[in-house]
């Protein structure tokens, strides 16, 4: 009788919602497993938030774990942003906090933005989505134009 249970696994789920300032957000993957009755492993994943205005944010990962109690998504491995500008990045983890919202990564994350190739230490977006800020650790925030 000391054997556990299952965690229940679900194909193709969606999970969707409004932040703070009504932006909406979609969270999909190609399976989820309950792990506790507030945490969720999601594997291959896409989050996508959007605004009224018409801008929006789509974060792709090898897997997440989604803490519905602490509205909060991490996001594990080849860690993909893009925006509605077209500008692209990649990292090895993210963190999307739903309430208020706020997207962070504390890796190094590369890319190519409006302004030629970047790579930083980190980053952050800021100001209900509109401010994409590279942060620098060691090494400073490289840019090189184009």
């Amino acid at each position: 009788s000391g054997q556990k249970a299952e965690s229940p696994t679900m194909n193709n789920p969606e999970y969707r919602g409004v932040g703070d300032r009504g932006q909406e957000f979609k969270i999909s993957g190609k399976t989820a497993t309950q792990k506790t009755s507030t945490l969720i492993e999601i594997m291959q994943v896409e989050a996508q938030m959007s605004k009224a205005g018409g801008s929006w944010h789509s974060l792709t990962a090898d897997r997440a774990e989604y803490d519905q109690a602490l509205k909060r998504i991490e996001l594990y491995g080849n860690v993909t942003l893009i925006d509605a500008a077209g500008s692209s990045f990649v990292t090895e983890r993210a963190t999307i906090e739903i309430m208020p919202l706020h997207i962070y990564g504390k890796e190094t994350i590369r890319g190519e933005g409006a302004t030629g190739n970047i790579l930083a230490s980190g980053f952050e977006i800021v100001d209900d989505g509109n401010r994409f800020i590279f942060t620098r650790g060691i090494s400073p925030v490289q840019v090189h134009f184009e």
